[in-house]
Formats: C-alpha cells, sequence, structure tokens
C-alpha cells in the first residue's frame, strides 16, 4: 500500500494506492484497512482517495461476505466507492475488483472505465477537482486558448530532411565573415524547418491521427490500433467467441505490422 500527500496552490489531499494480492487472506485485509483508519484519524478533514486493486469483487454483494465488510467499513469512515462497473472482463466473467474510494464525493467529478487491452484489467480513470475547500461546487473548466503548435510525423520530416540536402548553401558560404556566416546559416536552416514544420492552429486531424505519435506510427498502422481497439471494445461489451476471434486476429495483425513499421522509418 502506497500513499501519497498531494500540495497544491489551492488545497492538500491524500492519494493511497493500494493493493490486495488474491493469496492474501481478506479478513487480514480488512482488519489491516481498520488500522490504517487509526493512523490517518488526523487527516480525517483532507480530501482522502485510495484506489487500486482490492481483488474483492463488489459485484457478489448479496452473497459475499467480504464484499459486504469491506463496503461496511468504508462507510463508517465517510468513503464512497465511485466505480460503478466491471474493471476485469473476460469471456467468462465481469467482475469489480478494481476500487476508488472518497470521503469528499462531491470533489470527484467523474470516474470511467477505458476499454484499452493495457493488462487483463480496463484502466479506471478519476478526475478530481482541487477546490479551496471541501464545501465548493464544482469547479468547470473553460477551454483554453489555442496555441500554434508544428506537426512532427514522417511526411514532414521527409520533406525537411530533402530541403536539407538539395541545400547548396552557396549564400552561407560567401560570406567571409564568421558572425553573418552563422546568421546565414541560422536563416536558411530556419527557413525550411518552417517550411516543412509550419506553425498551425487549426488542431483538427484526421481520424485515428495521434496527437504526438512516435515517427514510425505511420495512418496505416494508426488505423490498425484504432480496428484493434474497436474490436476490443466490442469484445468486452458483448464478450462471446466470435468478437474474441475477431480482437484476437486484429491484435496479432497490429503486433506483426509495429515492428515492420519502426523499421521501415528507422532504416
Amino acid at each position: 500500500k502506497q500513499w501519497y500527500q498531494r500540495r497544491v496552490p489551492i488545497t492538500a489531499g491524500i492519494l493511497g494506492n493500494v493493493y490486495r494480492s488474491p493469496s492474501r487472506e481478506p479478513e487480514k485485509f480488512i482488519q489491516y484497512l481498520e488500522e490504517m483508519f487509526v493512523a490517518l484519524h488526523r487527516h480525517r478533514h483532507k480530501h482522502i482517495v485510495f484506489a487500486g486493486d482490492f481483488n474483492i469483487n463488489l459485484l457478489n454483494y448479496e452473497t459475499d461476505i467480504y464484499s459486504q465488510k469491506l463496503t461496511d467499513i468504508m462507510a463508517n469512515h465517510g468513503f464512497i466507492q465511485t466505480v460503478s462497473r466491471p474493471t476485469r472482463i473476460t469471456d467468462h466473467s465481469a467482475t469489480l475488483i478494481d476500487h476508488v474510494y472518497s470521503n469528499i464525493s462531491e470533489n470527484i467529478s467523474s470516474t470511467n472505465i477505458v476499454t484499452l487491452d493495457l493488462s487483463d484489467h480496463l484502466a479506471v480513470v478519476t478526475n478530481i477537482v482541487l477546490t479551496t475547500d471541501n464545501t465548493s461546487p464544482l469547479v468547470r473548466s473553460t477551454k483554453r486558448p489555442k496555441t500554434p503548435y508544428r506537426r512532427f510525423n514522417a511526411e514532414n520530416t521527409e520533406k525537411f530532411r530533402r530541403l536539407i540536402s538539395e541545400e547548396t548553401w552557396a549564400e552561407t558560404e560567401s560570406e567571409t565573415d564568421s558572425q553573418l556566416k552563422f546568421n546565414k546559416f541560422i536563416d536558411t536552416y530556419t527557413k525550411h524547418y518552417d517550411s516543412a514544420f509550419p506553425l498551425e492552429t487549426n488542431q483538427s486531424r484526421r481520424k485515428n491521427e495521434r496527437q504526438s505519435p512516435k515517427p514510425w506510427i505511420l495512418p496505416w498502422l494508426e488505423d490498425a490500433c484504432a480496428r484493434k481497439n474497436r474490436f476490443y471494445y466490442e469484445f468486452v461489451k458483448n464478450p462471446t467467441e466470435v468478437n474474441k476471434i475477431k480482437y484476437k486476429k486484429m491484435k496479432k495483425i497490429r503486433r506483426q505490422t509495429h515492428p515492420k513499421s519502426k523499421k521501415q522509418v528507422l532504416y
């Protein structure tokens, strides 16, 4: 169990990362939680959030004594569990074993499940509102103004290489003064750089384009990753054998093509 205390200019709180091994007895784990709350008593007025893999399936609350005990001990100390959907799904089971608990529920603006196959568990994303006090209403963020950016992708990189290779550097070589020669070099280099990577303000991107992709993540590979993620989402939503085969097949294709794309760009 790891605990972190965050300090920002407007508030302070405690974040705990919890993991219970499936081999550890749930009864001893719950006893440890009781001891933990005693240690945290002096911080009870702060916003405390702890989350992780508890390996206790809350979907079995009606029949599982440990799910009932865990829920009761959390409620007794003022903590509410914010995850309401299964976090580990297979073709034969769906369990809610990854939990997020908060002692100030109004400071949790949302908790969502991300259907990406990063591991055998689904990712849990929790948005925490940082307020000046524990009773302030949720703060809605305003849209940030668009800032200029440059698009670094394989196509623009290749254009920059071509411009540099075709440059004769005649104006730079004609200068005899070292400072003027350096200035000419910088001007020529900057001209090609701005031509290949122009500043843009329109942040609309093509379908499946990543915000900051690696050079070897080519458009066709981005599309393959998107299809693999879509098939995984369909499998999680409806874990049939047909959906499982479609997802596994697309995952295999993506795994085989990724090294080819990287080799194509780097070598």
